[in-house]
């Protein structure tokens, strides 16, 4: 039930931004992406508008935490867990040890990780690899793809 929304990035940060606020049936002023029609459920609106809003923070904060440690980070960033208050980058960076880009870098994979109509198929650990080889694939200069062409046609 909860993997029909299509989110879009602005979405996902709207929600994780907004979480409490929208858990609890709320809904914030303006924020952007919230009017979005592409962040419309699939089939028939048979929810009362308060219960969408809490279907999709659950859809995100599932999400979310299908992300492993990175996805505990985003947590911690935004305060999903109730029982703790939203902490900056750098806060989480001193406590653990490490760099704040590093921090900030990993909350921002899984973000757009969240991305999209269903939840991945793919783990995140999976889907960073696969985004890692897109990287690297697209770093290929032209003459090593029109080399790698022509190898393949002589064999």
């Amino acid at each position: 039930m909860t993997n029909y929304w299509r989110l879009d990035h602005d979405t996902v940060m709207m929600v994780l931004e907004h979480y409490h606020e929208l858990s609890t049936g709320g809904k914030p002023e303006n924020p952007p992406g919230y009017d979005n029609p592409e962040t419309k459920r699939t089939g028939t609106g048979c929810h009362a508008s308060y219960e969408e809003m809490g279907m999709l923070c659950a859809t995100v904060c599932h999400r979310v935490r299908r992300c492993g440690t990175d996805g505990m980070l985003v947590e911690e960033r935004y305060g999903l867990n109730l029982m703790t208050a939203p902490k900056n980058e750098e806060q989480i960076a001193q406590e653990r040890n490490i760099p704040a880009e590093d921090i900030y870098r990993r909350i921002n994979k899984v973000t757009w990780y969240c991305v999209g109509r269903r939840a991945r198929k793919e783990s995140y650990e999976e889907w960073k690899k696969l985004k890692q080889y897109r990287k690297s694939e697209a770093n290929l200069s032209v003459t090593d793809k029109t080399l790698d062409k022509t190898k393949a046609k002589c064999y």
